[in-house]
């Protein structure tokens, strides 16, 4: 078996080579936490990570460390002020490596900046490492239910978030998506109730879904989310670490984040409040559904994003458990997912690109239940490949509607 030592610094190695095309300062600190695993295993950082580690999941150690690191920058930790001199997201404009001649080369002066910033904070980095989850703060992610939600022409609906986390992508109707064509840059569409720019989907030219004029968001009567460790944001405290799982370097995404948290704020004295609920995924979704969502008989739309290849049996449970409280309640749920597809969808396909996700619809009503392939996404949503079964659903959902 191999060593927890060489466990990490397979991690970190490929941490660096995955960020080094698009962030130079995580390459960089992936690249220097390599450095000092390999060549000094004895140095006091390499002692602290393994201690620090604590038997986490390797790529959760090396995005943790980076996590707490950013959390003490962005509140302005002092200790750690020659550092935030390195972060973007604090104004920061020092260099901390750069690619030259194919090897990536890191600023010794960074190095040294770095090391003594983990010595200095240890106990606070260890105490952050054991107490907290990765986060992940891809707020694009709502325009997978918000679509759907706008062509089903159902006039309100409850909505449910399977693996919420902070509950951002509960909000993306106060958030702006506009359809660019690949081609020429033209925006052909756009959705929610944000102000430009925040998100944009990437599809080829004369694909773009055809909404309806007179088409907007139905009313949301509830905004639940699931999730084993839902994440409250409390205070600054708590959006600041939410904001430190965005690698410091990305500023755009730091701002989309922030524009989240507002527009989760917006709601929170609305009839439609974000409600987070601790809850294992699949065990528990019968039980939360027959606790939360059955107060009247207006349709569920419930969706998930990337969650079922963490889930026990890949979360094949989620779609049967979903079938049978929609048998017994005899009201319409409608299921939207985005996930990698396997052999068991319904139709799986071929995804375009290696690592994009199948953009499902599922809908159970009136004792029917049918499936729609409504396109292929990449992960982060800002490119699609739009298939027949989007304008299906649409007229479809229509047809049915009351």
């Amino acid at each position: 078996m191999e060593d927890p030592r060489q466990q990490l610094l397979t991690v970190f190695r490929r941490q660096q080579a995955f960020s080094r095309d698009y962030s130079p300062l995580y390459a960089s600190l992936f690249g220097a936490i390599a450095a000092w695993l390999e060549d000094e295993p004895r140095s006091p950082v390499s002692a602290w990570l393994l201690d620090a580690a604590n038997g986490r999941q390797g790529l959760d150690v090396s995005l943790l460390v980076a996590a707490g690191l950013h959390r003490d920058v962005l509140l302005a930790e002092p200790a750690l002020a020659e550092l935030a001199a390195y972060y973007p997201s604090v104004g920061g404009a020092q260099t901390a490596g750069r690619l030259k001649e194919g090897a990536w080369q890191i600023d010794p002066n960074f190095q040294e900046v770095l090391q003594q910033a983990i010595i200095v904070r240890q106990d606070e980095l260890r105490a952050f490492m054991r107490r907290n989850m990765v986060q992940t703060n891809e707020t694009g992610r709502g325009i997978a239910w918000l679509l759907p939600a706008t062509l089903a022409g159902w006039p309100r609906f409850h909505l449910l978030d399977l693996g919420a986390s902070a509950g951002l992508n509960l909000v993306a109707d106060k958030r702006h998506f506009a359809f660019v064509d690949e081609e020429d840059g033209g925006i052909s569409g756009w959705l929610g109730a944000g102000q430009p720019p925040q998100f944009e989907i990437h599809a080829p030219s004369g694909t773009a879904p055809i909404i309806p004029i007179d088409s907007r968001v139905p009313q949301i009567l509830s905004r639940n989310g699931c999730d084993i460790h839902p994440f409250e944001l409390r205070d600054t405290h708590d959006e600041a670490t939410l904001a430190a799982f965005v690698w410091a370097d990305q500023p755009a995404r730091l701002d989309r984040l922030r524009e989240g948290i507002a527009a989760l704020r917006s709601v929170a004295k609305s009839d439609a409040p974000v409600q987070l609920h601790a809850t294992v995924l699949p065990d528990d979704l019968s039980q939360f559904l027959e606790r939360h969502m059955c107060s009247d008989s207006q349709p569920v739309l419930c969706y998930s994003t990337y969650i079922r290849m963490y889930l026990a049996d890949r979360g094949n449970a989620l779609g049967q458990q979903l079938a049978a409280w929609a048998s017994e309640v005899r009201r319409p749920l409608l299921w939207i997912q985005w996930e990698p597809p396997s052999r068991l969808d319904r139709p799986p396909g071929q995804a375009p690109e290696f690592g994009w996700l199948a953009w499902t619809a599922d809908l159970w009503l009136r004792g029917q239940e049918y499936h729609w392939l409504l396109g292929w996404v990449h992960p982060h949503g800002q490119h699609v490949r739009w298939l027949p079964g989007l304008a299906e659903f649409g007229r479809a959902m229509r047809a049915m509607a009351p």
